[in-house]
């Protein structure tokens, strides 16, 4: 597959269109897979951001949980807010995600 755009006949420059489309499902599964864990990080921004300003949206739902008092209702409607991008994503990218994920698996 690398040796191909290497002949003489072909620049350099032409390797992204020999290489990329074929590996175009791979990127975007990997692409995918780190937007969710981006998306879900909980972890860090809590460790890192101390300004209420800047809160990313699962440290939003921790605000709905008290120490006396969970207000459901409102955690369970958070969080079919803050999959949406994430379902949005994957219906957009589903046909990558689908080869992606099979690449390599037939031979």
């Amino acid at each position: 597959m690398y040796e191909y755009p290497r002949t003489p006949l072909l620049q350099r420059w032409e390797l992204s269109g020999v290489v990329m489309p074929l590996s175009l499902p791979s990127v975007a599964t990997v692409t995918i897979f780190a937007f969710v864990i981006v998306w879900n990080d909980l972890l860090y921004p809590l460790l890192l951001l101390k300004s209420s300003a800047v809160k990313t949206l699962p440290i939003a739902l921790l605000s709905f949980q008290g120490q006396y008092l969970t207000n459901y209702p409102m955690i369970f409607a958070e969080v079919i807010m803050t999959s949406i991008p994430m379902v949005i994503a994957y219906i957009l990218l589903q046909r990558y995600f689908v080869a992606g994920m099979t690449t390599g698996s037939v031979k």
